[in-house]
């Protein structure tokens, strides 16, 4: 009876374990170069995988774009891998210049769907450039 009684206990144990690592967690603080803010889950390993939301800032010193420039990441992840709408932002930090945006659908890490590429000029507000494209699965569907 006690062996049972153990073997049921391990068993127990072990599956909350298992329970409290597939648990969605938040991160919010120093990532990279800049700061980020994203959910994730912990494997088996104890190694953490991206799923959820997760967005990104870092302001970057960027010569071609005439100095310091904020960079805005958001998007979300499944399983480690891009999932749904993913945008990219560019913007000076000083008045003026441009802000360049990129915004489109990864599937299961692929690009999939359609991604636009936008240029704003900040004193006008005028679009300065607009390219649409479609992906499935990576690959170029339709015109450019």
């Amino acid at each position: 009876m006690k062996r049972i009684i153990t073997l049921l206990t391990c068993a127990l144990i072990l599956t909350a374990m298992q329970a409290l690592g597939q648990m969605v967690q938040t991160y919010e603080g120093p990532f990279e170069s800049g700061e980020a803010t994203y959910e994730y889950t912990e494997n088996n390993m104890h190694e953490k995988v991206f799923s959820g939301r997760f967005s990104y800032t870092e302001v970057r010193h960027i010569e071609e774009r005439g100095g310091d420039n904020e960079i805005l990441i958001t998007g979300n992840f499944k399983e480690d891998k891009k999932h749904l709408a993913w945008a990219v932002t560019v913007k000076p930090v000083e008045a003026g210049g441009r802000t360049e945006t990129i915004i489109g659908n990864y599937i299961d890490g692929e690009k999939s769907g359609l991604w636009t590429h936008r240029l704003i000029d900040n004193e006008t507000n005028k679009e300065v450039k607009h390219v649409k494209a479609s992906f499935i699965k990576n690959h170029f569907r339709g015109p450019f």
